[in-house]
């Protein structure tokens, strides 16, 4: 990826994982895929007329666009967790991209069925 900071690892969406994740029993994977394709595609176009974009990720943190830039602003837990860490040791360590990401799911899960 060009214009990146950093080494950014990429995973594939389990789209029924994530709709089961965020309390939607009843959305199919297909729905799940249309309605994050949805939101990427409103802030695609609120982009395009040059209006900034705040927006919380739950879990994550928040996603700001503005005059061209991109970042995720991350939680300060998952900082934490993370700190020392990098895309090289994970790699290296790791030659399946779904470990971490099995993980990261779980402990998501984790805290929604706890504030249940």
């Amino acid at each position: 990826m060009k214009n990146m900071n950093g080494i950014i690892p990429k995973h594939d969406i389990n789209y029924t994982e994530l709709a089961r994740m965020v309390g939607e029993q009843s959305m199919t994977k297909s729905s799940c895929k249309d309605h994050v394709e949805l939101i990427i595609l409103k802030y695609s176009q609120i982009t395009h007329t040059g209006q900034r974009v705040d927006a919380l990720i739950p879990h994550v943190g928040r996603l700001s666009i503005s005059i061209g830039l991109c970042a995720v602003v991350f939680n300060e837990d998952l900082i934490a967790a993370t700190r020392g860490n990098t895309a090289i040791m994970h790699m290296t360590r790791h030659h399946s991209a779904s470990v971490p990401n099995n993980l990261m799911n779980t402990k998501i899960l984790e805290r929604k069925n706890s504030t249940l």
